[in-house]
């Protein structure tokens, strides 16, 4: 059920969720950060040290100082985040397409990945999304970085036969959906 609320909220709302990752130090997949439309948010400490209590885990979206070292409030800062860039491209540009899951996305592609991944264990490598956050990069003009993530409602794979085995020598088409 939470995860059709998300989809729901993203798909035909076209609305960023963001959402805490857990505080259960542990590199855990905890949900609903691990939802595929879910932006999850870890806690960093001031210089970009992950807080001892945030989980971490390849769903994680992005990173922000949290007050107290809790994720759930890391994930406030975030949609700030989100919601300056909507503004500023939805608003300041008259951009009416532009939506507030790709504002969403723009924060998650324009994160800082060097203060966090710098600042952390090699055994936490790309454990914690993108980086931490930088509303600076978020809301410039001139940055052009697509956040290009596979719709798996799209997906289909197609065998060169009827027999639907993938079997040496065959042709396999695989196609994907994707929303930038």
């Amino acid at each position: 059920y939470g995860e059709d609320v998300i989809n729901y909220a993203t798909i035909n709302k076209h609305a960023a969720v963001v959402v805490a990752c857990g505080n259960n130090y542990a590199e855990a997949l905890n949900y609903p950060a691990g939802y595929r439309r879910a932006i999850s948010t870890g806690a960093l400490q001031a210089l970009g040290q992950k807080t001892p209590n945030s989980a971490w885990h390849y769903t994680l979206d992005i990173m922000t100082p949290g007050a107290g070292g809790f994720t759930s409030l890391a994930a406030p800062v975030v949609t700030s985040g989100v919601a300056l860039a909507y503004k500023r491209f939805h608003y300041d540009l008259a951009n009416a397409a532009y939506t507030g899951y790709q504002a969403g996305q723009r924060v998650r592609v324009t994160a800082n990945y060097a203060v966090v991944y710098g600042n952390n264990p090699a055994t936490m490598q790309d454990k914690m999304g993108l980086g931490r956050l930088d509303m600076y990069n978020a809301v410039k003009d001139s940055l052009k970085l697509p956040s290009m993530r596979i719709n798996a409602d799209t997906f289909n794979i197609t065998v060169g036969d009827a027999d639907s085995d993938i079997e040496s020598g065959e042709t396999v088409t695989v196609n994907l959906g994707y929303i930038n």
